[in-house]
């Protein structure tokens, strides 16, 4: 495990299914096998719309991020959110992960925050799942 600091834990059900425009991310050097919330585009050959506009597109990405901006994002605004990777890295040197819950167990997870670090739940699935495993949580 990387990071022992993790301060904001963003959460969502699970990975993006892989479809013909974009699938789930990974990164090495990633804590968990997969970025939550933030897709990998697939590379389509006759493409109308730009790479901002298809990730714009991709509502999970785009409310999650304008959560995490405070602000609902407008087209015009999202640019500095389309190369994923350094929105990952930018978002893990400030202590904030996307993590989706089924790998919250197999990482190991509850080791590597405390009562100081706040957990956002996306979604009333999460919730559910999450108070579900409640007790595997708990120290």
């Amino acid at each position: 495990m990387h990071n022992e600091n993790i301060r904001v834990l963003v959460v969502g059900l699970e990975k993006y299914p892989s479809n013909k425009r974009y699938g789930p991310l990974s990164l090495k050097g990633y804590d968990f096998c997969t970025v939550a919330f933030i897709p990998k585009l697939n590379n389509e050959k006759k493409h109308k719309d730009s790479y901002c506009e298809r990730l714009y597109k991709i509502t999970a990405y785009r409310r999650v991020m304008s959560f995490l901006a405070g602000k609902p994002l407008k087209m015009t605004e999202f640019s500095k959110y389309t190369n994923v990777e350094k929105v990952v890295h930018e978002f893990k040197e400030k202590g904030i992960y996307f993590v989706n819950i089924e790998e919250i167990e197999i990482n190991e997870i509850k080791h590597r925050f405390d009562e100081n670090t706040l957990i956002i739940l996306f979604g009333v699935a999460t919730e559910r799942a999450w108070k579900a495993q409640n007790k595997k949580f708990r120290r």
